[in-house]
């Protein structure tokens, strides 16, 4: 069974700081736990008698990873859910600091400005990862890629795409050319290139992106819309403007 210790480390990764300081996660659930797995990134599992029964639990189980009993009393102190699966994982921290120098040179990335709503966040990087983006940056201010909340929104998508902590200032020093998503710049059907060293940038839903960000950006892009709508939720304007972006050709304009 698990030891006090154990519990007690498992418990400090609620919080922001010890995530970051320990550079590891509390994931709850099967989905999430295949993904670290899938990664690489998945150092140990706490699993009650019942959740060891389920065939994929069992196949996480055969590919030899250390798995810790739990009883009730544990998963009611670790869980974050309403109706908790009886899983848990810890697992590496994907996320780090933002190297440009790691990033390939054509490239696409999200940056999330102050993007502060948990399920946002998720959203934004889950369909990052679908669409093939290169990576996705989160700024000061943003909820933590690591929260609990993002990282079920993400669908485990934080273990699929590159999410880095860092600043538009070092994309801007690295020759990207950036783009801000906003209700008042050019029309998003006018565009039929995007540059080969590309990001594009959300804002805090009720606010925007930051005017220090708008001033370095090299352009404004927004969504054509009918019916006077004044603007959409974050996370599906980035995900029309990643898709429609995306599919354009690269150019070095």
């Amino acid at each position: 069974m698990i030891s006090k210790a154990r519990l007690k480390f498992l418990r400090s990764l609620k919080r922001r700081k010890n995530r970051v300081h320990e550079r590891a996660l509390l994931l709850e659930g099967i989905n999430l736990a295949e993904e670290a797995a899938r990664s690489q990134m998945l150092r140990e599992l706490y699993v009650t008698e019942g959740a060891a029964k389920h065939p994929r639990v069992d196949a996480l189980l055969a590919q030899g990873h250390t798995v810790v009993g739990i009883d009730a009393d544990v998963v009611a102190e670790l869980t974050d859910t309403e109706s908790p699966p009886g899983l848990f994982a810890w697992a590496e921290d994907p996320c780090g600091p933002l190297d440009v120098d790691a990033l390939p040179r054509e490239c696409f990335v999200l940056v999330a400005n102050e993007v502060a709503d948990p399920g946002n966040m998720g959203s934004l990087i889950r369909t990052a990862a679908a669409l093939g983006l290169d990576a996705v940056v989160t700024t000061k201010g943003a909820v933590d890629p690591t929260n609990s909340k993002v990282v079920r929104a993400s669908a485990g998508a934080i273990f699929r795409i590159p999410v880095r902590r860092g600043d538009v200032v070092t994309l801007k020093q690295a020759e990207f050319v950036i783009h801000v998503g906003d209700t008042a710049g050019e029309p998003l059907d006018r565009r039929k290139v995007r540059p080969w060293r590309y990001a594009l940038v959300l804002g805090n839903e009720p606010r925007g992106v930051q005017t220090s960000v708008r001033d370095l950006a090299d352009g404004v892009i927004s969504i054509p819309m009918s019916n006077d709508l004044e603007s959409l939720n974050v996370a599906v304007a980035g995900g029309i403007l990643m898709h429609a972006l995306q599919a354009m050709p690269a150019s070095d304009i």
